[in-house]
């Protein structure tokens, strides 16, 4: 049986603090934009989500800042953009 040390458990803490943060800061910027607009979005924010959030949020803050994004319909991309753009 072996022992696992702190510091090798500290980066998965430290994830799962962190992703508890966004999911919450994503969450309260859905419940504003949903206050805002008329037109509401209910989405689950999981944390695949949360990384796309992340993405493109960063592209937008960006100077000319322009992203492609792929995927089928329904994947929740148009959604995902707004709450990125609302941020």
């Amino acid at each position: 049986m072996s022992l696992i040390s702190i510091d090798s458990c500290l980066p998965v803490c430290m994830f799962s603090l962190f992703g508890f943060q966004l999911q919450k800061t994503c969450e309260d910027l859905l419940d504003d934009y949903n206050q805002i607009n008329t037109a509401q979005m209910n989405l689950v924010l999981f944390m695949d989500a949360l990384k796309h959030v992340c993405r493109i949020s960063r592209v937008i803050r960006q100077p000319l800042g322009n992203a492609l994004l792929l995927g089928m319909g329904g994947s929740g991309r148009q959604s995902l953009t707004r709450l990125s753009a609302h941020m």
